[in-house]
């Protein structure tokens, strides 16, 4: 109550005060009183703190299902559609294109593959590795961030083994002998996330 202005429109502090008792919300600034997450907080708290949200608020569904109020409805929490998934001619590469607006940014798996065809020659130089279960990593990741109504981001997952093809290397040094197949992966790779 006897807060400086500058206090009662700082939204750290106001949200912290309405924590610990949601009747704070009256000292609070206009603005903040018109905040979603301060008032509903708030009413968790105190139900009685209502009456000091602001008007706009006071018609909002997710404030009045917690007020408990009558001709609320739950927010539909539509799926985002599936992304499109595309692989490689060679099936060495595989890119999940989201359908809708998605989270900006492309998650890149190069070094979780494990095929080895016989006919890409085994890499001589550098990691021949793979990096353990980043294609396990990069899925769950993946899958965290499509939860919801954002669609997943794009996904770019190298299928061939580290010893076949390093996608993070230069494509004049990615594999050996400059094979046609490893270059042809290492294009599809570099050209989705570019995409």
């Amino acid at each position: 109550e006897w807060a400086s202005t500058q206090i009662q429109s700082d939204y750290e502090t106001v949200l912290a005060a309405v924590n610990q008792d949601g009747l704070a919300l009256q000292f609070a600034d206009p603005v903040l009183r018109d905040d979603q997450r301060i008032v509903v907080d708030a009413i968790i708290h105190t139900a009685a703190a209502f009456r000091f949200a602001s008007d706009r608020l006071h018609n909002d569904p997710e404030a009045n299902a917690v007020q408990g109020l009558k001709g609320y409805e739950p927010p539909r929490n539509e799926k985002a559609p599936p992304p499109e998934i595309f692989e490689s001619p060679r099936r060495f590469v595989e890119y999940r294109r989201p359908r809708t607006p998605c989270w900006p940014v492309v998650l890149c798996a190069p070094h979780g593959g494990q095929l080895k065809p016989a006919d890409i020659p085994n890499r001589t130089t550098g990691c021949l590795e793979p990096d353990w279960e980043t294609e396990d990593l990069a899925y769950e990741t993946w899958n965290e961030f499509g939860k919801g109504r954002i669609a997943a981001p794009a996904m770019v997952f190298l299928k061939l083994h580290r010893s076949k093809l390093d996608g993070n290397r230069p494509r004049h040094s990615c594999c050996e002998d400059q094979n046609y197949q490893a270059l042809e992966a290492w294009d599809a790779y570099h050209g989705w996330i570019a995409e």
